[in-house]
């Protein structure tokens, strides 16, 4: 699967990865990105929301410690709004804001993410609900008010138990 997903990466992206020219600490367009998520989905092309469930299994395995240990000391509300403010580590522009955060209600706003496709807002989705599901607390259906182009509006709802 693995060799059919990068042999499909288009362009650039795909002429970088199939030569090893990426490096870890390296800045990439964003479209690099999408095009790595399109050959994910085109190698499985019966596999519903695979963006999204692939990046809550990668944001589950990489902090999967450090959310044990936030769940300790701060509310979900307090950890998602953090959370969706370090994507300005993975991605150059662009601005998340919070316009309501409470116990059981986060409402992000994510404006000017130019280049961004449906794919990648699932890559975003998928991660949120993988935080929810770290804090340990019931996540409830997300709201998607809209997720187009450089903009997204997203509710996330939970219950504390």
């Amino acid at each position: 699967m693995r060799e059919r997903v990068v042999q499909g990466i288009e362009g650039e992206a795909g002429e970088a990865v199939r030569t090893g020219a990426l490096v870890s600490s390296g800045w990439y367009p964003v479209a690099w990105h999408d095009a790595t998520l399109a050959a994910v989905e085109a190698a499985l092309p019966n596999e519903r929301d695979v963006i999204r469930r692939l990046t809550y299994d990668s944001v589950r395995h990489d902090f999967q410690t450090i959310f044990k240990i936030v769940s300790l000391v701060a509310s979900p509300a307090f950890a998602l709004s953090t959370s969706a403010k370090v994507m300005a580590r993975y991605y150059d522009g662009g601005r998340v804001g919070i316009p309501e955060a409470r116990e059981g209600f986060v409402r992000f706003l994510f404006d000017d993410y130019h280049g961004f496709t449906r794919r990648l807002w699932e890559d975003v989705h998928g991660g949120l609900e993988s935080i929810v599901d770290l804090m340990g607390v019931e996540r409830l259906p997300f709201e998607i008010i809209t997720m187009s182009g450089p903009h997204a509006e997203l509710i996330v709802r939970y219950r504390v138990a």
